[in-house]
């Protein structure tokens, strides 16, 4: 485990933390850590992990100006949820697109675990994309792809990302609960 595997959990962590607690700096430790992440999942021959740290830096761009001026009165974007039918919709989506690049990366010899990459990533940017609107069942994207996530890096060899998985998982799960009782109390 070498420093750029340590820097990008660290700040993975911090970002995960300011991202409970609802403040926009947390996209600030999200370009960094996902810079570092990006040259560890290239490392490892994830692909289709390192194009997601690559989406990552920019959605955390865009995710500092949607936080703080996204609503339609240019204040604070204010923590919504979808209904179910438009969860079906985004669900069906991702497995199609999911699909399309598992089938791109069939003849390819050097992306390790291509169909596991491909269903996490794509769930994962929608889970992203969520976020960033404020969406209070991203967090429940995330939390499964980061489930998933704890066999790919232990099969790649990346035991610190495993580590940092885990917290996502748990943090994910508090996230969720601290985002729902946030949207509660607004109502």
């Amino acid at each position: 485990m070498g420093l750029i595997e340590w820097g990008a959990t660290i700040c993975a962590l911090v970002y995960l933390y300011y991202a409970i607690k609802n403040k926009s700096i947390c996209f600030i430790y999200g370009m960094i850590g996902s810079a570092l992440w990006a040259v560890a999942s290239y490392s490892a021959h994830l692909f289709f992990d390192t194009g997601l740290q690559v989406f990552y830096i920019g959605m955390s761009a865009y995710g500092i100006y949607n936080w703080n001026k996204g609503s339609q009165n240019e204040k604070e974007l204010p923590i919504s949820t979808y209904s179910l039918y438009v969860h079906v919709r985004i669900v069906l989506v991702g497995l199609s697109v999911s699909g399309f690049l598992i089938y791109l990366s069939q003849n390819s010899s050097i992306i390790q675990l291509p169909i596991l990459d491909a269903i996490t990533t794509v769930f994962l940017v929608i889970g992203t994309i969520l976020l960033v609107q404020r969406k209070l069942f991203s967090w429940l994207y995330l939390v499964a792809a980061d489930v998933v996530y704890l066999y790919i890096y232990g099969q790649s060899g990346l035991w610190l990302f495993v580590g940092v998985m885990v917290i996502y998982i748990v943090f994910g799960i508090v996230g969720y609960r601290a985002w729902n009782k946030a949207m509660l109390s607004t109502d």
